[in-house]
This record gives structure tokens, C-alpha cells and sequence, in this order.
């Protein structure tokens, strides 16, 4: 079964504790089903049609239901797959009622309650771009408690012991939920007003989590990459519109290398795709560099005419790594260590493999591949990172909370790049399809929280990863928020969103 891996976290925008609206317990109650304007008539009809099938016994009930609703030629390649999926849901449930449906970019967004159990799941509707009617992707985003939903935020502006009180009474509770694993920082300007972990970091030695506790971090790494072609454009050693043949004068790909620049690939508008379904990748393979694992996928199609669109790609950022590596002479981990963690004081950060010892580590813990509600134990995720151990360019470097703070601080200092440069990447450019209120820059998100003001920052984890990470920045400097999880989003994500609401009107 697929599941979500590394992903740009803003993917999982529906947050439940964002929503202030559901600041009550009574929120959680079933009731009339939320249909957002957008939505039509064939994507109602099928979301209907699906939690219908999900209720039947019968898996043929569920086979027609997939013969009528995806396209033939994923049907062909995945419905075994999504059969699977289905059945499940199906098992775990106990029949599903429709909370909310909402129309996201291509894609349609269906909130639905378990009866069995207390779980709320967000699924995901990908439709055909060859025919509207159909879909070609099905795939639950992720699965929580609805009792997270009641946790109220003040909307009234309060004394800073008050702030600090809410925010150990709130994640206190959703720690107690089982909702959240990890450490939790928050900044008021260069000071550290909150900071606390939460369960476990490694449940086999009975170590819990902490300041100190170092968490992969994913694709929050792509700040690190951005920053070092920062560093190389102000060297003079490239060119935001270069091309990619003019820096990578050997990369394979001759069509790609004439068309992509430098600035598409900080941006996702270089038409380049995900790595991890290419049939090339070997999940867990210690790639020795960048450049390795961009060659070994270059032959792949573009998506779309590079600055024609967005769309978010590791694979880019895999390929800026390489720049880094032929541009600079070194690998990229001892660049970053040179160039980026090291002048910002980030002593807790680095790469390694799962085969490597790593003091403070924390395990990540996932749900199986067949646990779509996340209902079942937890496992450990060494299986699902293997032992890469060489620093990527579209992230997977462990820090802690604290190290993050530096990073924000280097940068405002400009002690890593000057204020023009780190505007140019903090500037908000291609609107999220999931989520209007956020644009991407250069490896940042810029995000309007509330009240006028706004984020800077980036996500790293997914579903199935067992890594839930976010950092949100406000722009003006007045709070730093750096959450970082070892379970399953969404817990650490959506507490971010909270947070950054919640902090905007103090």
C-alpha cells in the first residue's frame, strides 16, 4: 500500500488543530457532512459512492467501485493496491460517516469518522488531468483522534506566563492523547520561552524524548540546500539562471539539462518529479552523493515545460545537492558542516545511517503499511530508512529543536547569507494548490498566520515514516516555533499551524 513519505508537510493542510472552529468537544459530534464550495457534483457523487463501499461486506461491492471511478491505466498498474486499501478501511472502520469534503488544487479532500472507532481520516481524491470524472490516485493522507479537535486556542491576547501556561496545557493534553511525540521550542524573539518533550524516543531503552533529542528531520533539509546555493550565487560561483547543463556540463539528460534552470529547481517549477517511485531508486541504498542518485533517475519525462507550473519535487533538490558537490569541490554534508551548520552553531546536526550510533537519537515509530487508521502498535521506521547515511539535498539531516533556532538566528544575523539574498529565498512565489495561504520561495514556505503577519519555514516527514516536523518563523522576528515529531503526522504539523495562529495575535 502506498503511503506518504517525506513530503512537503503543508500536504496535510486540512489541520485539525488549526481550525478554530472546532474548539469544542461538541465539534467532534457526527452531523450534517461540510461541503465546501468548489466541490462538484461527480466529485460528491463518488465520495458518497466510496464510503458506501466501504460499509459493504462485499468485495466485489468495492472492486466495481474502483472499475467505475479510476482510469483504466492506473487501475491496471494499481488496483490490487488500492483493493487492498479499501478492504482495510473496510476491516478497521466499521462502516464511515462524511465529515467534510474539499476541492484542493486537482485533487478533492474527503474527511470521513470511523464508527468503530474514535478516527477521523483524510482521504485523499487525485483525479485523472485525462479525464476529470476519474481518479487516479486514492490514498489516506492521515488518520487522527477527533478529541484533538476540542483543544481551544485563545483568541484574546494575553500576558506571557499566560502564553507559556497554554501552551504546556494544550500539548500536555495532546500528548496524552497520544497525538504528539517529540519536543516542542518557541521563541519569543532570541529567547527561549517554551521548551519540552513529549513521550517517547526510544521505547525499547526506555529513553524519553527531550531538548536534546535529535529527530530526522526530512525536508525541512531543503532550507539547508537553499541556502547553500545561496551562498554559491553570492560567490559568484553561479547563476540563478543558469541552466543545468551550464553548472552539471555531464548530467545525463541533454533535454532536461538545455531547459531547467537553477531558479526552477529552488522553486519546484522545473517539471522534475518524486524519487521514490522511480523504478531506479532503491529504497535504503547508502547512495555515496548527489550526484549519484541524480544520474541514476535523469531519464524520467519532465512533468510539465520547466516555469510553466509547480509541482513539489525531491528529485530537484536532489540535483541542487549535486550543484553543490561539483561547485564546491567536497561532498555536500561537509559543505553544510562547513558552510552552514557550522557558523550558525548547529552542533547537534548531521547525517547518518540507521547502522551508525547517534547519541540522543530518537526512533521515529509508524503505522504499518496496512493500518490506514493508525489504530494498531507502532513500529520502529529503521526499516523504512535503511542505512543512507550520505547528507541529501532534499533533506534527512538529524538536529534537535534548538539547532533550528540557531539556523533561524544565522540567517536573520546574516551570518549565513546577506538580507538581500535571504529575502530573495524567504519571498513567497508559486500559491500552494492545498493551501492558499502559503506560497514557495527558494526552499522556504511563506505563510500568512494571522493579524497581518507571516512565516517563514519548511515541513519534513509524512505518512508511514514515522517523522512529523515543522518550523515556523514569523518574518518580523517576534516568535520562532520548531516542533519536531517521531510518530505519524499529524500531530507535530497541525500544532504548528496552532501555534503560529495562537502567537500571531499576542
Amino acid at each position: 500500500m502506498k503511503r506518504v513519505a517525506f513530503a512537503l508537510l503543508p500536504l496535510l493542510a486540512a489541520s485539525p488543530l488549526g481550525a478554530q472552529s472546532l474548539a469544542t468537544p461538541a465539534a467532534a459530534a457526527p452531523g450534517a457532512p461540510v461541503i465546501v464550495p468548489g466541490v462538484g457534483a461527480t466529485a460528491q457523487a463518488v465520495a458518497r459512492e466510496l464510503v458506501a463501499a466501504l460499509d459493504s461486506p462485499d468485495s466485489a461491492t468495492r472492486a466495481a467501485f474502483l472499475a467505475r471511478t479510476v482510469d483504466e491505466k492506473t487501475l491496471a498498474t494499481r488496483g490490487a493496491e488500492f483493493g487492498q486499501l479499501l478492504r482495510r478501511l473496510h476491516e478497521q472502520g466499521g462502516g464511515f460517516d462524511i465529515v467534510k469534503l474539499e476541492p484542493v488544487g486537482r485533487n478533492t479532500f474527503l474527511t470521513v469518522r470511523s464508527r468503530a472507532h474514535p478516527r477521523l481520516a483524510l482521504v485523499d481524491l487525485a483525479w485523472s488531468r485525462d479525464d476529470s470524472t476519474r481518479l487516479r490516485d486514492l490514498e489516506v493522507l492521515k488518520a487522527w483522534n477527533p478529541a484533538v479537535d476540542s483543544i481551544a486556542w485563545p483568541a484574546t491576547r494575553l500576558g506571557e506566563r499566560e502564553v507559556v501556561a497554554t501552551i504546556a496545557r494544550n500539548v500536555d493534553r495532546l500528548a496524552r492523547l497520544g497525538a504528539f511525540s517529540g519536543t516542542v521550542l518557541v521563541a519569543s524573539g532570541d529567547r527561549v520561552i517554551f521548551e519540552r518533550g513529549y513521550g517517547w524516543a526510544n521505547l525499547d531503552d526506555s529513553v524519553r524524548n527531550g531538548p536534546r533529542t535529535r529527530y530526522t528531520t526530512a525536508s525541512m533539509g531543503k532550507m539547508f540546500t537553499a541556502v547553500a546555493i545561496a551562498q554559491l550565487v553570492e560567490a559568484g560561483k553561479l547563476r540563478l539562471d543558469d541552466t543545468l547543463g551550464h553548472v552539471l556540463p555531464d548530467y545525463p539528460n541533454a533535454e532536461r539539462a538545455r531547459q531547467i534552470t537553477v531558479r526552477q529547481l529552488l522553486g519546484h517549477t522545473a517539471g522534475l518529479g518524486e524519487i521514490w517511485s522511480h523504478p531506479s531508486y532503491v529504497r535504503g541504498k547508502a547512495y555515496s552523493s548527489n550526484r549519484e542518485l541524480a544520474w541514476a533517475i535523469a531519464d524520467a519525462p519532465l512533468l510539465f515545460t520547466p516555469g510553466t507550473k509547480w509541482a513539489y519535487s525531491n528529485e530537484g533538490y536532489i540535483v541542487l545537492g549535486a550543484i553543490v558537490e561539483r561547485l564546491s569541490g567536497t561532498s555536500f554534508e561537509h559543505y553544510l558542516r562547513a558552510h552552514v551548520w557550522g557558523p550558525a552553531g548547529m552542533r547537534e546536526t548531521g547525517n547518518a545511517g540507521t547502522d551508525v550510533v547517534v547519541p540522543h537519537r530518537a526512533v521515529g515509530y509508524r503505522s504499518a503499511d496496512d493500518d490506514p487508521l493508525a489504530i494498531d502498535p507502532l513500529h520502529p521506521n529503521w526499516p523504512f530508512l535503511g542505512n543512507t547515511s550520505a547528507a541529501s539535498g532534499a533533506g534527512g539531516a538529524y538536529a534537535t529543536a534548538a539547532d533550528y533556532l540557531r539556523f533561524v538566528r544565522a540567517l536573520r544575523a546574516g551570518t549565513l547569507v546577506g538580507a538581500a539574498m535571504r529575502d530573495t529565498l524567504w519571498t513567497g512565489r508559486s500559491p500552494l494548490p492545498w493551501d492558499a495561504a502559503t506560497k514557495y520561495g527558494y526552499g522556504f514556505e511563506r505563510s500568512a498566520a494571522a493579524g497581518g503577519r507571516e512565516t517563514i519555514g519548511h515541513g519534513g516527514g509524512g505518512g508511514g515514516s514515522g517523522i512529523d516536523n515543522a518550523l515556523a518563523a514569523f518574518v518580523d522576528g517576534r516568535y520562532t516555533i520548531v516542533v519536531l515529531g517521531n510518530i505519524d503526522p499529524p500531530g507535530a504539523t497541525d500544532l504548528t499551524t496552532a501555534l503560529a495562529k495562537f502567537l500571531a495575535r499576542q
